[in-house]
């Protein structure tokens, strides 16, 4: 025979398999289908069988609510009776019609139940409408319990209803658990309404319950015990299909509450006892949990609807699939080899490479134009689906992609593609390449966000990136770091010095005032540079080079720029370590205190001691307080030992005779906050010293930032008996008419003008208009750093009031400044 006519044996063949494979498909599809519409139609019916109950459950709570209100005629309560009503008896008519078309015992027995409870309804109305009669209030409380039980009664017959599915065995897998779920969900709230009936009736009457009562309510808790722990099992191991967990634990916490108080009215009423809460709330808590229990029913039956949805829609997909299987095998065996060439061999193809590329992500691809009406059409619209989701999926990495690498407010890279963009610029960097590191800090931001608000500083930090990224070369790349820290990476530079050129560019237009808001906002930058490989081989140590360079620049002088310096690197390190140190001297009480002498110019008698704190490093040694000061007033360290010499020096002021002062130097940052202040306060509090022996030395830089608020500590120090002294005077460019707000006793002369008093006679001319200013105000002043006999001299002449330097006395020990103040020894001696 010829090739041809046995292929077109054999695939004929093959076309009666595939028919048969089709048509044992569709049916076991249409099966499935007939049993999915079959347990869909049951739930239906659960359904409905859950509308009745929550209707009549809804009556009670009106009844119950009209009866404990004594609205027994309240009209809106008669409508919202009523409206239940026909709610609850449209649902029995509509399942009863249901159930009367099936042939089923099941639902032979399921109509039985409904028809019992449509039959007990209009009893059991009669008896809330005598209860709610004129002369339905004497006679309530022992009507009540009646009406409780029989609707307890019949909430029971429409379980049992309810029940019968699990009877007929055709419900399986999720959708059977979620409706034992929801049953038991029904069962809990059943159970917890016939514990509140009893304990109703009870306390509206003014009866104590009964130990029948008491036996009963013990039974349900055990009941309620037993079910609780499977509602949250099926709950917790349900959720990840239905998302039962949250309604169940809202249930569970609505539940606790109600049962809680529950509980207690059981205990009260069966000890006679009255109710500490009134009868409506523990109504309305048992209806709030009677709520949370339905919302729980009604998030699984949701659940089980759209599951069984599901089986309908994979049955007809599965039908569906069948019957083109079997249209397919047709067609192959009507055109045999033409009609497999041209029709299913030729497309298939086509849409094979179709897949092939979209496999490779190339949804370019065109999908053929095939006739949608066939198996390779559909699959054709199939794979044209597939490859727009392929497509919106695409675009949707890449906006997540570029979301998770730019910054949201400025659209800038961010500190996650800088370090993989460092990468790629340190690889080239091996080959021979250099690149270089701008780090960007916009100097005055800080001052403009808390002024202008939030708003405003977003829009100056959204014109600053649109500025750098102007700035940038095409190879460059600008990146933000977070607040207002930015990052320039310059690559393919040939030399070390080719950065400072746009670094140059960056420091101009920033510096340029920004329209933001109709108004001008200047803030200026600083930079760092650093440049790869010298200053670093790694993204890490490059952009930490760069921090280190910053920060060089905004010590020595803002708005400017700063190449790193390998000694930066050292002085860094060695400013972390004293850091480090300081802190653990802190905390291990290492610091010390030694006292300058004060005196008379005229007399030279000692008048007092200004408190100095010191510091041995254990491997450093002696540390002066100029050396870690500044660091602890930069790292704000300077509040603890603020505090702490206060309360050491106060108290070893104890040990000198009453006419002697102490002066303490404030900081300007122990300003900030509110500490310093109580530190005061304690601190003679602590050791009895006498407020007006303490002198507190303040500098001008105190009127710098926060004036107002500085002003009223020192006015508040002030008032509490301590001596103000203005340090450091002669060395600021604070103005007269800003020191006069000082509420000072004393000026303090630093000892830069004190140096210029000359040996050619010449007086210097601040130490005489400071000397001046205090006899004008009548205050006392002080000449710091006195060196020389011709210093001493002319400020006598000038009616220097008090000095303090070496020519009299060095800074000595605690214990040597208690003998200088006992008289036990001197300090240097000179005339009067």
């Amino acid at each position: 025979m010829q090739v041809r006519t046995v292929f077109r044996l054999c695939m004929s063949v093959l076309a009666a398999m595939a028919i048969a494979v089709g048509l044992a498909g569709l049916l076991a599809a249409a099966n499935e289908h007939e049993r999915a519409s079959r347990i869909k139609a049951e739930l239906d019916i659960d359904v409905l069988l859950f509308v009745i109950g929550d209707a009549m459950g809804q009556e009670r709570p009106a009844v119950l609510d009209a009866l404990v209100a004594g609205r027994h005629a309240d009209p809106l309560a008669r409508a919202q009776r009523h409206a239940y009503a026909v709610q609850a008896d449209d649902a029995i008519r509509t399942v009863g019609k249901v159930l009367a078309q099936q042939s089923d015992p099941v639902a032979g027995r399921q109509l039985d139940l409904v028809r019992s409870v449509s039959e007990r309804l209009p009893a059991w109305r009669g008896m809330a409408d005598r209860m709610l009669g004129p002369a339905g209030r004497d006679s309530f409380s022992e009507d009540l319990p009646r009406y409780l039980a029989e609707l307890d009664s019949m909430h029971e017959a429409l379980e049992a209803a309810l029940a019968a599915h699990n009877d007929s065995g055709k419900l399986g897998g999720i959708p059977a658990d979620l409706l034992t779920l929801a049953r038991q969900a029904i069962s809990a709230r059943r159970l917890s309404a016939q514990r509140l009936g009893p304990v109703l009736a009870a306390a509206s009457a003014g009866w104590r319950l009964s130990s029948q009562s008491m036996r009963n309510q013990a039974s349900i808790d055990g009941a309620l015990k037993t079910l609780w722990p499977q509602i949250e099992a099926l709950a917790e191991r349900l959720d990840a299909a239905a998302g039962t967990r949250a309604p169940m634990e809202s249930a569970r916490a609505i539940f606790a509450a109600s049962d809680q108080d529950l509980r207690a009215a059981v205990a009260a009423l069966g000890a006679g006892l009255p109710l500490s809460d009134p009868v409506p709330d523990l109504y309305q808590a048992e209806f709030k949990s009677a709520r949370g229990l339905e919302r729980l029913r009604d998030t699984a039956i949701d659940a089980a609807q759209a599951q069984l949805a599901t089986a309908e829609l994979l049955a007809v997909i599965g039908m569906a699939g069948s019957v083109a299987g079997g249209i397919l095998a047709a067609a192959l065996c009507a055109w045999v080899l033409h009609a497999l060439r041209t029709r299913v061999l030729g497309p298939l193809a086509a849409l094979s490479e179709v897949i092939g590329r979209l496999t490779r992500h190339d949804y370019d691809v065109i999908v053929p134009s095939l006739r949608p009406t066939d198996e390779i059409g559909q699959m054709g619209a199939a794979i044209e689906t597939l490859r727009r989701a392929g497509m919106n999926a695409a675009a949707s990495e890449t906006r997540i992609s570029h979301a998770a690498r730019h910054d949201g407010l400025t659209g800038l890279a961010n500190r996650a593609t800088l370090f993989e963009r460092l990468d790629q610029a340190m690889a080239l960097v091996g080959r021979g390449h250099q690149c270089a590191l701008l780090y960007i800090d916009l100097d005055r931001f800080a001052a403009v966000n808390d002024a202008l608000g939030h708003a405003v500083g977003d829009l100056v930090l959204q014109a600053a990136a649109t500025r750098l990224a102007d700035c940038a070369r095409e190879t460059d790349t600008v990146f933000r770091l977070g607040s207002d820290d930015f990052v320039m990476l310059l690559t393919n530079i040939a030399e070390t010095g080719n950065a400072g050129p746009v670094a140059n560019r960056v420091l101009r237009v920033l510096q340029q005032p920004f329209q933001v808001d109709g108004q001008d906002v200047a803030i200026g930058c600083s930079i760092g540079i650093a440049v790869a490989p010298q200053d670093g081989l790694s993204p890490d140590a490059l952009l930490q080079s760069a921090a280190i360079a910053l920060e060089r620049a905004k010590t020595d002088q803002p708005g400017t720029l700063c190449f790193f310096e390998a000694e930066m690197d050292h002085r860094q390190a060695a400013r972390t370590t004293l850091e480090r140190d300081l802190r653990e001297a802190i905390q291990t009480d290492r610091l010390e205190l030694i006292y300058q002498p004060q005196f008379t110019v005229g007399s030279g008698k000692l008048t007092g001691f200004e408190a100095m704190v010191c510091w041995t490093h254990p491997v450093r040694g002696f540390v002066g307080p100029g050396e870690f000061i500044p660091l602890a007033e930069e790292t704000g360290l300077i509040v603890p030992i603020g505090a702490w010499v206060l309360r050491q020096a106060c108290w070893e002021a104890m040990n000198w005779p009453d006419w002697v002062r102490l002066a303490v130097n404030l900081s300007p940052v122990e300003f900030k906050g509110n500490a310093l202040l109580p530190a005061v306060q304690q601190a003679l509090q602590a050791s009895g010293l006498r407020p007006a022996r303490l002198e507190l030395e303040v500098s001008e830089a105190v009127l710098a930032k926060d004036r107002d608020a500085n002003l009223s500590v020192l006015h508040a120090l002030h008032a509490a008996g301590a001596v103000i002294a203005l340090d450091g005077f002669g060395a600021g460019q604070s103005s007269l008419s800003q020191l006069l707000c000082f509420p000072f006793d004393k000026i303090k002369i630093d000892r830069s003008c004190i140096a210029s008093l000359s040996e050619r006679g010449e007086a210097g001319a601040a130490a005489r208009a400071a000397i001046a200013l205090g006899n004008s105000l009548g205050v006392a002043t002080t000449a710091v750093g006195v060196e020389t006999e011709y210093q001493l001299a002319q400020l006598r002449a000038l009616g220097c009031t008090e000095a303090q330097g070496n020519l009299f006395s060095r800074p000595t020990v605690p214990d040597t400044a208690r003998r200088m103040a006992a008289g036990e020894m001197a300090a240097k001696n000179f005339a009067a």
